[in-house]
């Protein structure tokens, strides 16, 4: 059911973002967003350093780094936001920086969820919420670097020469947009079943039953080639 006119003027939307790193950026409101506000859920390690020490941390993996994450473990990290996740309208920012590079790629480093695990945080978010998703943003994309004079293409490859600043844009285009569509069936399935709908069984998607190892060592190959150039 989409929330009324009253409800979303009413208060605010309750907004989860996953993301690597959240920025800090107005003093005057930063004590009381991170005292009161901000909730975070690292994957693996707490961020530490300037003032992460103030903001509430619990670890998605745990008790340990290498397990993956469950529906159980999201439940008891989001039971104190339950009855404000069904009160009011539900905002999801995605950066997808958050994924392993065999997922996604960005022109940065990647963090450590599994497509997977990102899938169930965000079936979860749109479950304890009934299904009262306002929007959602999806951000971490692709675009391949271009230079501009001999001094800058040097520094280019001096300094990423093995990175993901190499690989082809349509290796990555591919990529992403695979995971794109991927997320996007994951909401509309989400929301249909939270409204008691059944969802549509639909296609695999291009190259879905390929695997992580096969598009890492594409991803792998394709880096090298470029790089040798």
């Amino acid at each position: 059911m989409r929330p009324s006119r009253e409800e979303q003027v009413a208060a605010p939307p309750i907004s989860f973002m996953l993301s690597r790193m959240i920025r800090l950026t107005c003093p005057l409101y930063d004590s009381f967003l991170v005292r009161h506000v901000f909730r975070v859920f690292p994957t693996c390690d707490k961020f530490v350093g300037n003032r992460w020490d103030e903001v509430p941390q619990q670890k998605l993996r745990f008790p340990r780094w290498n397990k993956d994450v469950t529906k159980e473990r999201l439940l008891e990290l989001f039971a104190p936001y339950k009855e404000v996740l069904q009160q009011f309208p539900l905002y999801i920012t995605l950066d997808k920086d958050v994924m392993r590079r065999e997922f996604t790629l960005q022109n940065w480093n990647s963090g450590e969820l599994s497509l997977d695990e990102t899938l169930l945080i965000i079936e979860t978010l749109i479950e304890l919420s009934g299904g009262r998703l306002m929007a959602m943003d999806i951000t971490g994309d692709f675009t391949k670097v271009h230079t501009h004079g001999v001094f800058r293409a040097y520094l280019h490859w001096s300094q990423h020469e093995h990175s993901e600043n190499n690989i082809p844009q349509e290796v990555a285009n591919t990529l992403n947009q695979r995971t794109n569509l991927k997320i996007l069936r994951t909401v509309k399935a989400a929301l249909l079943r939270a409204r008691g709908q059944t969802p549509v069984k639909e296609d695999p998607l291009p190259g879905e039953d390929a695997g992580a190892d096969a598009w890492d060592s594409s991803i792998a190959a394709s880096s090298t080639g470029n790089a040798s150039q």
